[in-house]
């Protein structure tokens, strides 16, 4: 496709996303020359108005650029824009996301997933679906800020807060925020109380100091672990009803950042639970993440070793 080429066909998507003959023109093109192709879908992307078109575009683009022209660089550029346009389109910032996650770029990702954060914040609280993905962003992102390369336990408590905030039965950002309390227990009293002047939030270093200080009783953690294998494994098994997944169509971030404390719960703590006769869709819904390459790939060790 030659410049004026791709400019009417530009205008003619922008004016109508629904012109099958324009689309249908630029796609046959696009076979013989797939770099113009995906110069015009992104040319169509950043002149589109309307945000989730204008991600949609973007995010075709980036899909020419890595996977017919090999360009990995440019399709992370395309897609961070599409995630820009529109940071509620979930499929843009997915397959970022992913790229990140395969090339072990933990800084951008983080970068991407607070870029995301800090956009969905003001829409979260209208919309009950995308609270719940906002809380699993978070859970992420206290997972990679508590781990190595980052290891920042107090950037990995504050955002696993923030997720129990967003959807108080996270059992993972609970159980993570336990693991990161239990190394409070190894502090000396100068260290604890170092420690402690970083915390802004009384209620916070209240949390902290109970915890290495003043362990919880067994029946405080016998309530938590009813709360946790009841109320939240019904919550989830409610959520899987309409697609077998718990947020949206397809497999997704919110699955990915339950997969660790639904381990922990068969593993450890409820085995009975994650089973067909007590929560048949989780039970099946199990069967299929463990069955994924992705799983396979993050080697998760057992709990009860750790």
């Amino acid at each position: 496709m030659d410049a004026s080429e791709i400019d009417v066909l530009v205008q003619r998507l922008v004016a109508n996303p629904h012109d099958q003959e324009a689309l249908a023109y630029a796609h046959n093109a696009g076979n013989a020359d797939p770099k113009s192709y995906a110069v015009f879908l992104e040319k169509v992307g950043n002149s589109t108005s309307d945000p989730a078109y204008a991600s949609h575009w973007l995010s075709e683009a980036a899909n020419v650029w890595s996977i017919t022209l090999g360009d990995v660089h440019r399709a992370a550029r395309v897609l961070m824009m599409a995630v820009d346009k529109d940071p509620t389109q979930e499929t843009a910032a997915e397959r970022l996301a992913q790229l990140y996650r395969d090339k072990g770029e933990h800084k951008a990702l983080v970068a991407l997933l607070e870029r995301r954060a800090k956009a969905l914040g003001p829409l979260a609280g209208q919309n009950p679906d995308l609270k719940l993905h906002l809380a699993g962003i978070h859970e992420e992102l206290g997972r990679l800020w508590s781990e190595a390369p980052l290891s920042s336990p107090k950037k990995g408590v504050e955002n696993y807060k923030r997720a129990i905030e967003l959807d108080t039965t996270s059992a993972y950002a609970v159980y993570a925020l336990r693991e990161l309390y239990k190394q409070a227990e190894q502090w000396s009293d100068a260290e604890l109380a170092e420690k402690l002047k970083s915390i802004p939030s009384k209620e916070r270093q209240e949390s902290w100091l109970r915890v290495a200080r003043k362990p919880y009783t067994e029946e405080e953690r016998a309530a938590a672990r009813a709360k946790l294998t009841h109320e939240l494994l019904d919550k989830m098994e409610a959520a899987l009803r309409p697609s077998g997944w718990l947020v949206g169509k397809a497999y997704s971030i919110a699955d990915i950042a339950a997969t660790p404390f639904v381990k922990r719960i068969d593993e450890e703590i409820a085995p009975d639970e994650v089973t067909a006769a007590k929560h048949p869709r989780i039970s099946e819904w199990w069967a299929r993440i463990q069955a994924r390459p992705a799983f396979a790939r993050a080697n998760f060790g057992p709990f009860l070793t750790s």
